[in-house]
């Protein structure tokens, strides 16, 4: 994986809160609803079913593991790109238009911690792991 592509996917799963949160957490309530769709519509009894979560929680606490640490290796790469671009802007922006800049990256970082926040309630619409769901896949 190229580390364009590695770190647009750690941004990703940061936003969503799948990065951020510590293994071993209990998964998302949006993450329960669906194990819930998916026992139903696979029509478990409720031995499969039990075993069927417990398999599924396993692998999202070792997905979850794997994207952190990946998250760690990039972390210090994001921030130095975003340590550079600011430093360019400020030979490019004077110094209202720095302030206004800051103030507009302020803003996006708030409307991202609100995206993520939703997404660990389970009120977004991203799936487990936060990806999209692609058209008429089972959710």
């Amino acid at each position: 994986m190229t580390l364009t592509k590695l770190m647009l996917l750690s941004l990703a799963l940061i936003s969503t809160g799948v990065a951020a949160a510590p293994p071993g957490d209990e998964p998302p309530p949006r993450m329960e609803r669906h194990m819930e769709r998916m026992a139903d519509k696979l029509d478990l009894d409720e031995a499969q079913a039990a075993k069927f979560k417990e398999i599924m929680q396993a692998a999202h606490a070792q997905r979850r593991e794997v994207m952190q640490k990946q998250f760690e290796i990039v972390k210090p790469q994001m921030e130095a790109i975003e340590s550079d671009t600011r430093t360019k802007l400020g030979s490019v922006l004077n110094e209202q238009q720095m302030k206004q800049y800051d103030q507009m990256a302020e803003k996006r970082k708030a409307r991202w911690a609100k995206h993520k926040d939703r997404m660990n309630e389970g009120g977004g619409r991203m799936g487990e792991g936060g990806g999209m769901h692609r058209h008429g896949e089972d959710r």
